[in-house]
């Protein structure tokens, strides 16, 4: 009985604590987040690292970025996309594991170019989820051999070829993340000229980094409600149920 009422009381208070879990993300396989990855590109992108303690030193660190990744798919995607989100959050983590950046950079950037909407098209013809250029997708596929059949409509093929051109960026740019991030909105060569006349773009960068840190902050929030749910279950166990006596 004591087992039936503890189960039940930790599903309400995850669900009243942790509003930003989805009923449709869970017992979904996710891969797990390199949480020193997450670590080295906060300090790189922020000046020092700015994950909540709560977070960082939580033995579910991991699993609660991943969760939050699918939850935010989830959350952005339009009504017929709804079912891929798992897909997606699984190419975000993946991705941004394989080139060592944090997955809730991927989908800030993700967040600013489409909102989400994998059939967004740009002024320029950009396409899908991280806006990509097919000539761009096209001379990156053709060079480093990412993908065997390229289509940008496709949302995982289009976030590998958005991370991998990140990627890219960050390392020509020597992982001076306001000039990478800049390059990826305006091209590379622009912002080289743009920099030669002292000029430093910031709108976009600003933008990209207004989703990011809006992230940490629903993460710090999140890991304090879990942690609050946790404290309560754990003493409720300890608790004795009194026996009804007849």
């Amino acid at each position: 009985m004591k087992k039936v009422f503890l189960i039940t009381l930790r599903f309400v208070l995850i669900t009243l604590l942790f509003p930003y879990q989805q009923a449709n993300t869970t017992n979904v396989q996710l891969p797990l987040v390199d949480m020193h990855s997450v670590l080295n590109h906060q300090k790189e992108l922020m000046g020092k690292t700015r994950i909540p303690s709560s977070v960082s030193e939580s033995s579910k660190a991991d699993q609660m970025i991943a969760e939050y990744v699918l939850s935010l798919a989830s959350q952005g995607l339009p009504k017929k996309y709804k079912k891929n989100a798992s897909k997606i959050a699984t190419a975000i983590i993946t991705e941004a594991n394989r080139y060592n950046m944090d997955p809730l950079f991927i989908t800030a950037v993700i967040q600013q170019e489409s909102s989400f909407n994998p059939d967004q098209i740009g002024t320029v013809k950009e396409v899908g989820l991280m806006q990509v250029r097919p000539e761009t997708a096209q001379w990156l596929n053709k060079k480093y051999h990412l993908v065997k059949k390229l289509n940008l409509k496709d949302p995982a093929t289009n976030i590998k070829i958005g991370t991998f051109f990140l990627s890219n960026l960050r390392n020509r740019f020597d992982k001076n993340s306001r000039h990478y991030i800049s390059a990826y909105n305006m091209g590379a060569t622009k912002l080289r000229q743009n920099l030669r006349a002292n000029l430093n773009p910031k709108e976009y960068v600003q933008n990209v980094m207004k989703h990011y840190v809006k992230y940490m902050q629903d993460l710090s929030i999140m890991a304090q409600n879990l942690n609050a749910a946790e404290e309560i279950e754990n003493d409720l166990i300890a608790m004795p149920i009194p026996v009804a006596s007849n």
